[in-house]
């Protein structure tokens, strides 16, 4: 995997930060995370794999909206407010 299709966030995001903007993005690593917010990851369709780690924050609704991509999802002891994160 090339290191741009992989993306570690450890601080807070404002809603739809990434939604469209990375069609290339693979892989995606929330550590820590505060206000991942609805749509902050929608329709990023390469996207495959995605970890939570402990201590992550998920506000939003549809935060992996129409990630039609994704395969592997590895949960932490995480803190997510929403039964929708995984909506489409």
């Amino acid at each position: 995997m090339n290191w741009w299709r992989k993306l570690n966030l450890v601080t807070g995001t404002e809603t739809h930060a990434f939604a469209s903007n990375n069609p290339l993005l693979e892989e995606i690593n929330i550590a820590s995370f505060n206000n991942l917010d609805t749509n902050a990851l929608k329709d990023c369709v390469l996207l495959e794999k995605a970890v939570i780690e402990d201590g992550a924050v998920i506000n939003g609704t549809g935060v992996f909206e129409n990630c039609t991509g994704l395969k592997e999802v590895v949960l932490g002891n995480a803190t997510i407010s929403s039964n929708q994160i995984f909506k489409g």
